[in-house]
């Protein structure tokens, strides 16, 4: 009404520009008295934002590293001088405050500060501030851009972490790993040893060895959850709490115990009946999942029948196996390839899994290798030489194995995976990756260059050392010239 708009004019300036009305005052007064009152209304508003300005610039100073490039860079000089605790939490501010309206430079430079000086504290830290770290480095995108920082941390979790961290924080940090692509074969040991406290029954087992706040279940914290309200949390029966609901939590606790745990086939049989029986008796479950929490659910149901010993149920694979299709269109190139390659895994037509996938697998995968510098799928590639010349072939591999799986013989797609072969690989994924692409048309008689390469690679000391003579041997014929029978590939 009028009145209260004319009584929220009448404020004085500070409480003009802190008002959450101010607007809708001055755009009602404008309506209804002309212009003269709009102009009045304005200056009034500049008036109170000055004041507002001049009362807030020393707490702005204080906060300069947030507001743009010579604020980020004074960030990146300071980080030089925390204390490992303080590392923790400018890291954590860091990855909060994000990337939009900031200059990607002093980003870089400010992250490039903080894992450097992480991974100089190593030795330092305790396992909660690694894993914040890491947590914060995975939340900022770069977590395997610092290959270094990354080390040294999985470095000092693996030396201190055993039952200093909840079983939630385990999860995290495996499912950080996971959402990079990072090759963390050095703390397998730790996973393996760790992640069965994550089962809904081992609470009162966590809370006799000791470790704190191992009883107790999730505190919900949003900043240590990949998505907001679905927070890794443990679901223990003595605490009195219900079993999985089909939620994403539980999906990606399923997936972690599944793939990466050293827990025997008869528990896991039991988290997986638990969590297929509660989505099945839910028909909201799986459409409430997030993009995250619909691939765990996917994968879990792959990993079933090896790791659990039950197959999955057909109703519970075609409702996750539609609704990932029907998502298609916002999927990035690490959810299209994990979801491609487990509908192959769980015997999709390629018609139902590969077909409504295929044009986000083309824009958003990083199916061939990039120069440095360059953007596929939305990606960044780093301009460092090295292990992060690789940055993109899990997904191609992924992709890769996915078309094996479907026996679709896609021309296009192949191709653009095939490039990898001209880049050194470690043996044995380009091996495995060779085999795949043989069995979806790559030969001789489709790229005569790709194929001598092979053979030449194949013949080398390396690839013998770790590659059986078998396997050796299926590849040469398969990439052998028409006409020739190279049985041993020498």
């Amino acid at each position: 009404s009028r009145p209260t708009c004319q009584a929220e004019l009448e404020h004085p300036p500070w409480q003009l520009a802190t008002s959450p009305c101010s607007a809708m005052a001055v755009a009602a007064v404008a309506a209804s008295g002309g212009t003269a009152a709009l102009v009045a209304g304005l200056r009034r508003a500049a008036g109170g934002l000055r004041a507002f300005a001049a009362t807030t610039s020393s707490s702005s100073a204080r906060t300069a590293w947030r507001s743009g490039p010579g604020g980020t860079s004074r960030a990146s000089q300071n980080a030089f001088e925390k204390s490992p605790s303080a590392l923790a939490a400018m890291a954590r501010r860091l990855a909060r405050q994000g990337s939009v309206g900031q200059d990607p430079f002093e980003i870089e430079k400010a992250w490039s500060a903080v894992a450097f000086q992480a991974q100089g504290l190593a030795d330092e830290l305790s396992a909660k501030e690694a894993y914040e770290l890491l947590r914060s480095l995975s939340a900022g995108g770069v977590l395997t851009k610092y290959e270094g920082a990354c080390s040294a941390l999985l470095g000092t979790l693996r030396k201190r972490g055993e039952g200093q961290l909840k079983p939630r924080k385990v999860i995290n940090i495996w499912a950080a790993l996971d959402r990079a692509d990072a090759q963390a074969s050095e703390v397998d040991a730790f996973f393996l040893r760790e992640l069965p406290r994550a089962l809904p029954g081992s609470a009162s087992s966590s809370a006799s060895s000791g470790v704190p706040g191992a009883h107790e279940a999730s505190d919900g914290g949003g900043g240590d959850d990949d998505e907001k309200g679905e927070g890794i949390g443990e679901q223990p029966a003595a605490a009195g709490r219900s079993g999985p609901r089909g939620t994403g939590k539980d999906w990606r606790r399923t997936l972690a115990l599944l793939e990466a745990s050293g827990c025997p086939q008869l528990e896991l049989r039991e988290v997986w009946v638990g969590i297929e029986v509660a989505t099945l008796a839910d028909s909201a479950a799986v459409k409430s999942l997030s993009i995250n929490g619909l691939v765990a659910a996917l994968r879990s149901a792959a990993l079933a029948s090896g790791r659990a010993g039950t197959p999955p149920s057909p109703e519970l694979v075609q409702r996750l196996c539609r609704r990932a299709t029907a998502q298609a269109r916002w999927l990035d190139g690490w959810a299209a390839s994990h979801i491609a390659l487990a509908s192959a895994s769980l015997g999709a037509l390629p018609r139902e899994g590969y077909d409504p996938l295929r044009q986000a697998l083309l824009d958003r995968c990083a199916l061939g290798p990039s120069k440095p510098g360059s953007k596929v799928g939305g990606k960044q590639f780093a301009k460092a030489p090295g292990r992060l010349e690789l940055h993109g072939l899990a997904e191609a591999e992924r992709v890769a194995a996915a078309l094996a799986g479907f026996d679709v013989h896609d021309a296009e797609v192949r191709d653009r995976i095939a490039a990898w072969l001209s880049v050194p690989l470690p043996p044995k994924r380009f091996a495995n990756l060779a085999r795949d692409l043989a069995a979806i048309g790559l030969s001789d008689s489709s790229s005569s260059h790709l194929a001598r390469h092979v053979r030449a690679r194949l013949r080398s000391s390396e690839l013998r050392a770790e590659v059986g003579a078998e396997e050796l041997q299926a590849l040469a014929r398969s990439y052998a010239r028409p006409g020739e029978d190279e049985e041993d590939g020498s």
